[in-house]
């Protein structure tokens, strides 16, 4: 049988085809920031909300230094140059002054080999530094050496946060003895209560409340099962996340020989700088209670105690 031969199709001219694909275009912040688009960026749904805190890329004028993306609570990378100013001068500050021109600090303990070595219970020491690792603040312990062997991590102690510049006590901490639900309180040279940390009970998660003088909450943090290094900072009563304490990696031998930890605090905005030292207070409990028992010797971080 004799096949019906094969109808070859028309294929029309290019000029004819209508222009209904769309180009993919792969978009990078680098050529956004450097004016490779002929079209305008692609703009965000009204509906999609960017949770408070969080600080979204912007795009950089040409002429101006480049500086790394800050999306999330990442810590931000400062290259100097034309158009970048210098570390800020901050021996001319006094007091909490320090703390309220900052966003993100670190918080970074002083290392001891007699606790790595001998197992024995010394006076913790932090150092306070901002974004350009200038030492803000240095918080000292003061607490009994006999009741540091018996109680370790469950200690009592006084801290005060000095300047390191003139020597004088800006703020103190206080943590009272507790079996159970950890508490710290925060006072200022006056002795006047500031605001205190109180931890809560439960099963998988590591939760604190942040009150003011008054015992109003404030802020919840909340520290997730599967993120151990994380704890999340929350308007009480609410799910807006509008900060974060984050513990950093401090390097193998660090780790593993030493209970000396860093960690990065990202302040809500316009916070005020005496709830800034609350929150470094947090801090120093957070450590204090997940943190502080040495890994190499102990075996392990203190993850479940509280």
């Amino acid at each position: 049988a004799l096949r019906p031969p094969l109808r070859r199709r028309s294929v029309p001219p290019a000029s004819l085809v209508p222009a209904c694909r769309p180009r993919l275009r792969f978009l990078t912040m680098q050529n956004y920031n450097q004016g490779a688009y002929d079209a305008a960026p692609l703009q965000q749904s009204h509906h999609a909300q960017q949770p408070q805190g969080y600080v979204a890329a912007q795009p950089v004028p040409a002429g101006q230094p480049q500086q790394a993306p800050m999306t999330g609570f990442q810590q931000p990378q400062y290259h100097y140059g034309a158009g970048v100013p210098p570390p800020p001068n901050v021996a001319a500050l006094s007091g909490l002054d320090r703390l309220a021109m900052n966003d993100r600090i670190a918080v970074r303990q002083k290392v001891e080999l007699a606790e790595a070595i001998l197992n024995f219970e010394t006076q913790n020491e932090y150092k306070v530094l901002d974004a350009w690792g200038q030492v803000l603040f240095v918080c000292q312990e003061d607490s009994n050496c006999c009741v540091r062997q018996c109680l370790k991590t469950k200690h009592p102690f006084r801290m005060n946060m000095i300047d390191p510049y003139t020597g004088q006590v800006v703020i103190s901490f206080h943590r009272p003895f507790r079996f159970i639900f950890d508490r710290i309180e925060v006072f200022d040279q006056s002795g006047q209560l500031l605001g205190y940390v109180r931890q809560r009970f439960t099963i998988f998660t590591r939760e604190f409340d942040v009150f003011d003088h008054t015992d109003k909450p404030i802020f919840r943090i909340h520290g997730p099962l599967c993120h151990p290094w994380t704890f999340r900072l929350f308007v009480h009563g609410t799910k807006d996340q509008v900060g974060q304490i984050t513990k950093k990696w401090s390097g193998f031998v660090k780790e593993l020989f030493t209970d000396a930890d860093n960690f990065g605090i990202d302040f809500p905005p316009q916070l005020t700088r005496e709830f800034k030292a609350i929150l470094v207070a947090a801090t120093v409990l957070i450590d204090m209670c997940y943190f502080e028992q040495n890994q190499g010797l102990q075996g392990g971080y203190n993850y479940g105690q509280g």
